[in-house]
C-alpha cells in the first residue's frame, strides 16, 4: 500500500512552514505504524494552513483521511484574480 501526500504550492522542498509540519506529522505516524512502535503523537484533527493533499493511501496512515478532510487554506495561496487567456485571432 501507498500513501502519496502532496503539497501542490511547494518545489522539491518545503518553502511554507504549515505544510512542513503537517509532512512531519504524517511521516511520524506512517513510520511509526510501519516501524512497529507506539512512540508517536496522534495526528492533528485538522492541519491549518497547509496545502496537503492525499490523492492516494489516506487510510493508510491512522488519523490522516480525517485531518485532510477538515483542512482549511488560507486565503494567501489562492489567487486574488485571474489572469485572462490570450485571444487567439480567428480566420474568417
Amino acid at each position: 500500500p501507498v500513501t502519496y501526500v502532496l503539497y501542490p504550492d511547494e518545489g522539491h522542498g518545503f518553502a511554507r512552514p504549515e505544510n512542513n509540519l503537517s509532512f512531519f506529522a504524517v511521516a511520524e505516524v506512517f513510520l511509526a505504524r510501519h516501524l512497529s512502535t507506539d512512540r508517536t503523537e496522534p495526528l492533528p484533527s485538522s492541519f491549518p494552513g497547509s496545502s496537503i493533499e492525499v490523492p492516494v493511501g489516506a487510510t493508510g496512515v491512522t488519523g490522516l483521511a480525517e485531518a485532510v478532510s477538515t483542512k482549511t487554506v488560507p486565503s494567501e495561496t489562492v489567487p486574488s484574480e485571474t489572469v485572462p487567456s490570450e485571444t487567439v485571432p480567428t480566420s474568417e
